[in-house]
């Protein structure tokens, strides 16, 4: 159930990131491209999580965690999305800071 759960929240993290992304930046590529890489980036920001939590498992939230899920999603935003550097890394850590609030919130 935990590995479901933790499926799950990385597909809605991955969600809220594509979705805020879109509302500030523009989009490269449109339809079955843009949902592979959005699958691809959900994985990834999964194994990042199981990876880091093996690491640290007395305290899973870390920073190495942080700067693993905001590395994949930061190479998610520069495949996908246009502007300029500091944008897109300004745009995918205000995702991340919402989406973790949102979390701690529920």
């Amino acid at each position: 159930m935990g590995y479901w759960l933790g499926i799950v929240f990385s597909c809605l993290d991955v969600l809220c990131v594509a979705v805020f992304c879109d509302a500030f930046l523009e989009r490269k590529t449109r339809g079955l491209r843009f949902v592979v890489g959005a699958l691809l980036c959900g994985v990834l920001s999964y194994i990042a999580t199981i990876f880091v939590s093996h690491i640290s498992e007395e305290s899973p939230i870390t920073l190495l965690k942080f700067a693993a899920l905001i590395t994949v999603y930061f190479v998610f935003a520069s495949l996908f999305y246009l502007g300029k550097f500091w944008m897109r890394l300004l745009v995918v850590l205000l995702a991340y800071a919402i989406f973790t609030l949102l979390e701690f919130c529920v």
